[in-house]
């Protein structure tokens, strides 16, 4: 069951029997949300499921915030900061080793039609390498101008998808 936060509006994959009528709190933006029930599929043949290919992170809620002791570099907090575009002013903390940009997945969603659905990514290598990658995007991902496929990213660096420009940004840890 893909549940989605009332705050943020940061999509989510959750075990149905596990969490359904069970209150949750959002890793990123701290809302507590209700999992709603699910709806019967023979009373509603209208909203019965429709078989696609599931592209969607299967993700623990409870246990996601643990993902962030996988980052390397420790001591430094990792933060995107959105510059323009349509969610522009929103500054989200990077907490997993691998966070994804998309219009319609990820973990930061950018509803700017010129995003792809999975557009691009932070990679957190554990050499203590930081890569932003392309992941195929229709209009491309770019630093200083350039398109790129994948480059090493550093404190400051800004780069744009879609029309949305973007800076990681590196900071100590208090």
């Amino acid at each position: 069951m893909i549940i989605t936060c009332s705050g943020c509006q940061t999509k989510f994959k959750v075990d149905e029997e596990k969490f359904k009528g069970k209150k949750v709190k959002c890793p990123k933006c701290a809302t507590v949300f209700t999992v709603p029930e699910p709806l019967d599929a023979t009373a509603h043949p209208a909203s019965a499921p429709v078989s696609l290919k599931d592209t969607t992170k299967v993700v623990n809620v409870q246990e996601l915030a643990e993902d962030a002791k996988t980052l390397p570099l420790e001591g430094r907090r990792f933060s995107l900061a959105v510059l323009s575009g349509p969610v522009s002013g929103q500054v989200l903390p990077i907490i997993k080793s691998v966070f994804v940009i998309g219009r319609a997945f990820g973990d930061l969603v950018v509803p700017d039609t010129e995003v792809s659905r999975k557009h691009a990514q932070i990679e957190f290598a554990e050499d203590g390498k930081i890569t932003l990658k392309d992941l195929g995007s229709t209009n491309g991902t770019f630093v200083h101008g350039e398109r790129i496929k994948e480059v090493v990213l550093e404190d400051k660096t800004e780069f744009t998808v879609g029309k949305t420009s973007l800076m990681f940004i590196i900071t100590a840890e208090e």
